[in-house]
């Protein structure tokens, strides 16, 4: 494998160049005049990271000792992680003009005790080409904005901050009393300095506007001091979730964006084998990850398919509506925790009278919801729900323990007759510098293997199952991440903190 221009990445305020197969009169070249531009634009320290290099040629050794030079008269510095190459090296006299370390972590230690100005000026750059990359392109200037009503700027117009929101593309907003307005665009988040922080009377016109027509949610925001609900703007109908809360005695809300359109289940690069649970007439699936990671983007995207390929009547729960379908061969019945019933609980008994097929329920949250939800599974219906768990194994477990002790043996027992697999997934950076994130995905298919271990509560081996499974299309997520690391889509760095218990 030839190095390439994704090779490069910043890590920790470092230019990292990541090096595999072997350097030649053609690879080299247009990478050095990458790291050089780099260079000259400011201080660097560079790391060289050769462990998984077979060769070095002529072109390699000349490129290094140019940036190394260039590096050690210009304030920066050049690293090598040398592997196999040390004795090349000694001879050819790169040792004189860099830094020789064991691993990237040595590297960064060794770069921060000796170099911390270059760091931060890099990492500072690189903050600043990441918003400057967010919005390059965007039609709308947000000093040309009218966020407020009026000149005195004393009227907050929030349909206007969402429609910003909406033109910019930006996934969230974020706003509260005593700060700058903040809009998340392309997982990067941009302040708007150039306008006064936000005061209280602005909070209290915002809670007055979006709340207006739901006063039962104000008292709670009011007493309980946060609250979920959900928000369609009244021009474009665009519809957000939206937390209210308080801190240090401010208010504050965040305001999420949810999708018009559904994206397909190719789009998203959902694995193949997730087709077992969208053909499948009962039992549940659970799909999971940390907030943020996209679970519900992901059950969007399978019940839109249902939707599109089967006539079925679905039922969803949510706590508040995140995307509104429309009917194709299903039929759609959506119900808001809060609005359209008091609980999960009490709407997912309901939907036992409603003739259903399959039923979305938005989060597993306590032991009568996990309850309810597995008796849909035992009688007949396909049920779909979310953890906050970051894997198969954790999920089992964060279920059981919503139970008594004694109570216990008999969940996991229903959870193998009923259980028909997970999806858990986390969303990590790409490496070409676009500011956008993938999908990593750990897909456990309950097999009859897999049943018996959940029957027996032996936990401990189902990561070893779902290993043996991937001849049935199981994905051990570390798996998943190194075959995007050697593809060069994702980083190592940007990964292995997940897996503390793998050997990675």
């Amino acid at each position: 494998m030839e190095i390439n221009q994704n090779s490069i990445a910043h890590q920790d305020g470092l230019l990292v160049l990541m090096c595999v197969g072997t350097l030649d009169e053609k690879t080299s070249p247009p990478i050095f005049g990458s790291i050089l531009k780099y260079a000259k634009e400011a201080p660097q320290v560079v790391v060289f990271d050769l462990s998984r290099v077979e060769g070095i040629k002529t072109a390699f050794i000349t490129g290094a000792l140019e940036i190394a030079k260039y590096l050690q008269t210009n304030g920066g510095t050049t690293i090598i992680i040398p592997g196999k190459m040390g004795d090349v090296l000694e001879i050819t006299g790169i040792k004189q003009s860099a830094h020789m370390v064991t691993s990237l972590d040595e590297a960064k230690a060794y770069a921060r005790e000796h170099f911390p100005h270059v760091i931060d000026f890099v990492r500072e750059q690189k903050q600043k080409q990441e918003i400057s990359h967010a919005t390059e392109g965007q039609k709308v200037d947000p000093k040309t904005w009218k966020f407020f009503e009026d000149e005195a700027k004393t009227q907050i117009s929030i349909e206007n901050i969402l429609k910003y929101a909406i033109e910019t593309k930006a996934s969230d907003v974020h706003i509260s009393a005593g700060k700058p307005m903040a809009f998340r665009i392309e997982w990067v988040l941009l302040k708007i300095e150039h306008e006064p922080a936000l005061t209280r009377e602005h909070m209290d016109q915002i809670k007055k506007k979006i709340l207006e027509k739901h006063p039962d949610i104000m008292e709670k925001l009011d007493k309980s001091h946060d609250a979920d609900f959900g928000y369609i703007t009244e021009t474009d109908k665009v519809s957000f979730r939206v937390n209210g809360a308080w801190s240090l005695e401010n208010l504050n809300f965040t305001f999420r964006r949810i999708e018009q359109n559904a994206k397909s289940i190719k789009d998203l690069g959902l694995p193949d084998a997730i087709d077992r649970f969208l053909t499948a007439k009962q039992g549940l699936v659970l799909v999971t990850g940390p907030t943020g990671s996209g679970k519900s983007t992901t059950l969007v995207a399978m019940l839109e398919e249902i939707n599109r390929t089967r006539g079925e009547n679905i039922i969803t729960i949510e706590d508040p509506i995140e995307f509104l379908f429309s009917d194709k061969k299903s039929v759609f019945s959506q119900r808001e925790v809060g609005r359209d019933t008091n609980s999960f609980v009490a709407a997912i008994r309901a939907a036992m009278r409603e003739d259903p097929d399959v039923v979305m329920v938005g989060e597993m949250r306590d032991t009568d919801t996990v309850e309810a939800a597995l008796n849909l599974a035992e009688t007949g219906h396909l049920v779909f729900s979310t953890l906050h768990t970051s894997g198969s194994v954790q999920t089992i477990s964060r279920i059981v323990q919503f139970f008594s002790p004694d109570q216990q043996r008999q969940i996991f027992t229903r959870l193998a007759d009923s259980i028909l697999g997970v999806l858990s997934q986390r969303l990590v950076p790409r490496r070409d510098g676009s500011n956008k994130r993938i999908a990593l995905f750990e897909l456990m298919l309950v097999n009859s293997g897999i049943k018996n271990l959940i029957r027996s509560g032996d936990l401990a081996q189902v990561n070893n199952a779902i290993q043996m499974g991937r001849s049935e299309g199981m994905i051990p997520m570390y798996v998943y991440a190194q075959e995007l690391e050697q593809k060069g889509i994702i980083h190592r760095d940007d990964y292995a903190w997940f897996f503390t218990n793998q050997d990675i």
